[in-house]
C-alpha cells in the first residue's frame, strides 16, 4: 500500500492532506479540516475511477463475465 504514496500522480493529494495535518497542529482546525478534505477526496476519488477502470475492463476472465450488465447500465447512464 505504502506504493501508492510515491507515485507523482498524488503528489498534490499528500500535500494538500499533511498541509491540512500542519494546519490543525498550530491551531487553525477550520482551514486545517477543509484542506486534509480536500487533499483526501483528490486522493480516493483518483482509486474510485482506477477500480472502475478495472471492473470496467477486467483481467481475468471468469470476474469480467458478470462486468457486461455492469458496462451496458452505465454506457446507458453516460450517454
Amino acid at each position: 500500500m505504502l506504493f501508492l504514496f510515491r507515485r507523482d500522480q498524488y503528489l498534490s493529494s499528500l500535500v494538500c492532506f499533511f498541509i491540512g495535518l500542519f494546519l490543525l497542529f498550530v491551531c487553525w482546525p477550520a482551514a486545517g479540516i477543509i484542506m486534509e478534505l480536500y487533499g483526501s477526496c483528490l486522493f480516493f476519488l483518483f482509486l474510485f475511477f482506477l477500480g472502475l477502470s478495472f471492473l470496467l475492463n477486467p483481467i481475468w476472465a471468469p470476474l469480467g463475465q458478470g462486468v457486461g450488465m455492469l458496462y451496458a447500465v452505465l454506457a446507458y447512464l453516460l450517454s
